[in-house]
C-alpha cells in the first residue's frame, strides 16, 4: 500500500492543478490510507472549498482532539496529495453520517475550527 501512496501524487497532479480541485473525491475513498485506521474511524472528509478541508465526526468527544491535531492532519494530507492544496482544516460534529460521509442532520461547527482559529498541532499517535 505504501507504493500506491508514493505514486498517487503524480497520478493526481492534473486534477489537483485545477482552480477548485476535487479534494474530497480524491481523499474519501483513500481516507484510511491517508489518515490511518484509528483516525479514519473517527472522521471523514466531507467538503473542500477555498483551501479549507472540512472533516466531520459523529463523536463529540473527538471534535477537540481533531482540532488539536488540525495542523498535523493538514500537513499529512498535503504530503499525501503531493502539494499544499489544503490551507485550513474545519471540524464539524454531526449526528450521523450517511454512506457517502454526509450528515443527515445540520452540522455543528467546532469553536476555533476553520481558517481563523485553532490550528495548533500536537503529536497524535493516530496514524498521522
Amino acid at each position: 500500500m505504501e507504493e500506491v501512496g508514493k505514486i498517487l501524487p503524480k497520478v493526481l497532479k492534473p486534477q489537483l492543478s485545477r482552480l477548485e480541485p476535487p479534494v474530497v473525491e480524491v481523499l474519501a475513498p483513500l481516507w484510511t490510507l491517508v489518515a490511518g485506521k484509528a483516525l479514519a474511524k473517527e472522521c471523514r472528509p466531507v467538503a473542500f472549498s477555498g483551501g479549507t478541508l472540512t472533516l466531520a465526526t459523529e463523536d463529540a468527544d473527538w471534535a477537540e482532539p481533531l482540532q488539536q491535531m488540525a495542523e498535523e492532519i493538514r500537513a499529512h494530507v498535503n504530503n499525501f496529495l503531493g502539494k499544499p492544496v489544503v490551507k485550513h482544516l474545519r471540524i464539524l460534529c454531526v449526528r450521523k453520517l450517511d454512506h457517502r460521509g454526509r450528515s443527515r442532520r445540520q452540522p455543528e461547527d467546532i469553536p476555533g475550527s476553520g481558517p481563523n482559529g485553532g490550528l495548533a498541532g500536537t503529536g497524535s499517535g493516530y496514524g498521522i
